[in-house]
C-alpha cells in the first residue's frame, strides 16, 4: 500500500522538477536522485549484500540503461508540461506491473484485481479523452 507519505514526496519531486526546468538539464535533475539515495543504502548495500552472476549482472546493467532513459524521457515530460497532467499516466506503470507479472512470471489474478486493472484502463483512456478535449477547447 502507498502511504501519503510516498504521494506527497512525489508531489514535491515532480513540482521541483518543473521548477528547474529553466535552470538544470534533465539529465542534471535525474543525477540529483542517485546523489540522495546512495548514501541513504550503503549501510543496508554491505549488510545485505549479495554478489549477481554475470547473467544477473547483465540484466542489472540493462535495466539502469533502460531506466535512466525511461527516466530521461519522464524528466523532460515533466518539464514541458504541468505535474498534473502528467502524473496521471504514472498508473499506467500498474497496468504494465500486471502484464509483465502475467506473461513472464505466469502470475495469476484474482477477480478483484482483474476489476482493479479494468477500472484503471477505464480511467487512463477517460482522463486521456479529457485532456485532449480541454486541449482543443483551449486553441485559439
Amino acid at each position: 500500500m502507498v502511504s501519503s507519505v510516498d504521494w506527497n514526496s512525489a508531489a514535491c519531486a515532480y513540482t521541483c522538477i518543473r521548477l528547474l526546468k529553466d535552470t538544470d538539464h534533465a539529465f542534471v535533475i535525474i543525477f540529483y536522485f542517485p546523489l540522495m539515495s546512495l548514501p541513504m543504502t550503503f549501510v543496508p548495500m554491505i549488510k545485505y549484500w549479495v554478489t549477481p552472476t554475470f547473467k544477473e549482472a547483465l540484466l542489472i546493467l540493462l535495466i539502469g540503461f533502460l531506466t535512466q532513459w525511461a527516466q530521461f524521457f519522464m524528466t523532460k515530460a515533466y518539464q514541458l508540461e504541468k505535474a498534473a497532467k502528467i502524473m496521471i499516466y504514472n498508473y499506467a506503470a500498474i497496468v504494465w506491473a500486471l502484464i509483465v507479472g502475467w506473461l513472464l512470471f505466469d502470475e495469476q489474478l484474482q477477480l478483484w484485481q482483474w476489476f482493479g486493472f479494468s477500472l484503471i484502463l477505464v480511467c487512463l483512456v477517460a482522463s486521456a479523452q479529457l485532456s485532449r478535449r480541454e486541449a482543443t477547447t483551449h486553441m485559439p
